[in-house]
């Protein structure tokens, strides 16, 4: 059922926690525009309904990576539907986000990483992978198990990069 109710929702209305409200969400509001974003030059819309799928995809696919309650998922990208997606994905599968910036250097990457104990990390792109990955290579983020794309890169990325959709985890 759809509403559009505009007066203020009492407690017992909400979702109980974050990791339901996508859920929530998609039943109290369906089909209605939950993201408005520019893609290819042009606005489109994602309602909520598709909101909840893509957080529902996300989260399957951190629990099939092992991601299990309270570990910890770093969240390495832009703000971008894909980070959404990931954000509720993450709570859906029970765990902790960890936001990166995406400017982050290689020493503030190491920082937050090691110090919150993420077992792995959502990136934006095959650059923001890479970099993850020759941290790692250095030794400097130990506890990472998974690098994680959010997005199937372009071809032209791939090149850049090498087969990035064959060395990393995909989850778009």
């Amino acid at each position: 059922m759809q509403q559009t109710r505009k007066d203020p929702l009492t407690a017992a209305e909400l979702p109980a926690t974050l990791a339901l409200l996508a859920e929530w969400a998609a039943d109290r509001y369906g089909d209605l525009p939950a993201l408005r974003f520019r893609r290819d030059g042009a606005w489109t819309e994602l309602s909520y309904v598709g909101l909840r799928d893509r957080a529902r995809q996300v989260g399957r696919a951190l629990l099939a990576l092992g991601v299990r309650p309270g570990d910890r998922v770093a969240i390495l990208a832009e703000t971008r539907p894909e980070w959404t997606h990931a954000h509720f994905g993450t709570l859906a599968a029970g765990a902790v986000v960890v936001p990166v910036y995406p400017t982050a250097g290689d020493e503030e990457v190491t920082w937050v990483v090691t110090d919150s104990g993420a077992t792995v990390i959502l990136c934006e792109d095959p650059l923001q992978a890479a970099k993850v990955e020759r941290l790692r290579g250095e030794g400097r983020l130990k506890g990472l198990r998974e690098v994680v794309l959010l997005t199937v890169p372009e071809p032209a990325d791939s090149a850049a990069e090498g087969d990035a959709a064959g060395r990393w985890t995909l989850l778009g």
